[in-house]
């Protein structure tokens, strides 16, 4: 009786999962895929709290994108978050005298509103628009600390690697100075 009733929750939930994940794929063109579930699930919820508001989930299950005024105006927020962040931790780093700070701010991936069609990220490379691998590259140190090298409008990752490397004094045999931002 109760593995009877175990097997209809299961297949229950089964059927929900499968209807999100439909939802996610007609509305936004968006795969739900392992990673998206798992970052989901590895969030804490008092991580999460201080950002869901009851208008902001209905927005996205009901209005979908057809409010594209509305998804820009939500990933401007994120914007605008993320520069009173990194804003906060500047000014921090700033009171503290003789100390080597810096912030090295990066992301893994942009995210496409709609060009092409798409709505969503990780597209392959040779699909993808530019919104989602022309990410930005955030660079602050302390006065002291160290110094930029001229650097071109655009950079690759690989610039990442190597220049933490060297911000760090570690010594590497791959260590490759041409893609390091800093002065040595």
């Amino acid at each position: 009786m109760a593995l009877a009733l175990c097997r209809r929750v299961l297949i229950a939930a089964a059927h929900i999962l499968s209807a999100v994940c439909v939802y996610f794929v007609v509305v936004y063109q968006t795969i739900i895929d392992g990673g998206m579930v798992g970052n989901v699930l590895n969030t804490r919820t008092s991580e999460a709290l201080p950002f869901l508001s009851w208008p902001l989930l209905l927005t996205v299950l009901l209005i979908g994108r057809q409010s594209q005024e509305k998804l820009f105006n939500a990933y401007d927020n994120t914007l605008v978050y993320t520069d009173r962040l990194l804003a906060a931790l500047t000014d921090t780093l700033r009171t503290l005298p003789g100390w080597h700070t810096a912030v090295l701010f990066f992301s893994d991936h942009g995210e496409s509103l709609g060009e092409n069609g798409l709505y969503m990220h990780g597209a392959p490379m040779a699909v993808a628009p530019r919104e989602q691998y022309e990410i930005p590259f955030l660079i602050w140190t302390s006065p002291e600390f160290c110094q930029l090298k001229a650097l071109p409008a655009e950079i690759e990752q690989h610039a990442v690697y190597h220049s933490v490397l060297n911000l760090l004094g570690v010594e590497s045999p791959v260590y490759n100075p041409d893609l390091d931002v800093f002065v040595k």
